[in-house]
């Protein structure tokens, strides 16, 4: 569709800015419907903490099930998750040190047992209908047990509110909408209620058409460089989409949020997998190739494996400047050689 390289780059770009933005925009409206139906704010803060910032990969991973390009779906996916580790917390790791609990070290072990199981349906060379059924309901029994999560609630509140500040979701959060008060209630209510269906159906509208072009973009990439499409989705896309994610950690660090930043990532790592893998399996069997079984699905549970190695090599456990120049470290290797292996002959 791009006739030149330099106006392909610009096109991925725009798409990604849009793609993440539009993303916001979906979030907020549906958090702002939740609540004026009635949702708590604790279980609205912890679908934004949980699944809110993978949405952008969701999209995308959809926009490519549609249009059956596979090497879009694996690549989005453990790129973004080997992104998460060796990028999103390695970065915030170089300035401050984390102390982990026996909760998220249980998370941990989920991103473990999740990205092995996903390598291992890949086997095939394939994630089929089945299978993706098998990633969903695990993630159902997953989120079933996050949700009855009760002691952190004031901590996870204040969390989630940051997180809508620094996303530019401050509708989420203002005194207007949460404490509508005196006779004209239900009248403000509906107003807001009719805003938020406006930009519910603005944010699906740009979503489906900037994850549409990150698609055809990457592929056109692809073709033009001459390496395959998974290697753009885990790189460019990956980063792409991680960028916001990145900022929102170190501000999370910064207010004193630590555990519940760790707990994001590991969390997103698990929906990438489970939900986006198995929505995208759903629409269209996934298909594996050589370049994702043999090396970059590898790479997602040795990066999984690396962290859990990191944290159970101290007591307490905590990850400090060391842990992230070598989980950065092992982000750059990985770069290098999946760049050297995906070069299309």
């Amino acid at each position: 569709m791009f006739q030149t390289l330099g106006i392909a780059i610009i096109a991925l770009i725009v798409s990604i800015i849009v793609l993440v933005k539009s993303s916001d925009i979906f979030i907020g409206a549906a958090s702002r419907l939740a609540k004026s139906f009635g949702v708590s704010e604790f279980v609205i803060g912890l679908t934004v903490v949980s699944m809110g910032t993978s949405l952008p990969e969701l999209a995308t991973s959809i926009a490519a099930s549609i249009k059956g390009d596979s090497g879009i779906v694996v690549g989005n996916i453990a790129g973004s998750n080997i992104a998460n580790i060796g990028l999103i917390l390695a970065i915030p790791l170089l300035f401050t040190i984390m102390k982990v609990g026996k909760k998220e070290l249980d998370g941990v072990y989920m991103v473990i047992f999740s990205a092995l199981l996903f390598l291992l349906f890949s086997t095939d060379f394939e994630i089929s209908t089945a299978e993706a059924v098998i990633l969903l309901l695990i993630f159902s029994l997953y989120m079933n047990g996050v949700f009855k999560v009760g002691k952190k609630l004031k901590e996870y509140q204040k969390y989630s509110a940051s997180i809508i500040k620094n996303r530019g979701l401050n509708g989420l959060i203002s005194a207007h909408f949460l404490k509508i008060r005196g006779s004209g209630k239900d009248k403000e209510k509906n107003i807001s209620t009719i805003k938020a269906l406006i930009s519910l159906a603005i944010g699906i509208v740009f979503l489906a058409v900037s994850s549409k072009y990150t698609v055809i973009s990457a592929i056109d990439l692809s073709q033009m460089l001459k390496i395959s499409q998974v290697t753009v989705a885990a790189v460019l896309i990956a980063i792409g989409t991680s960028l916001p994610e990145l900022f929102v950690s170190i501000r999370g660090i910064k207010k004193g949020y630590k555990g519940l930043v760790f707990g994001n990532i590991i969390g997103s790592n698990i929906f990438n997998i489970l939900a986006i893998g198995g929505v995208a399996g759903l629409i269209r069997s996934i298909e594996v190739s050589n370049v994702s079984l043999n090396f970059i699905l590898p790479a997602m549970l040795l990066f999984s494996l690396a962290l859990f190695f990191l944290l159970k090599k101290k007591k307490p456990m905590e990850l400090g400047i060391s842990d992230g120049v070598i989980l950065l470290a092992l982000y750059v290797i990985f770069v290098i050689l999946l760049l050297k292996f995906s070069f299309v002959s």
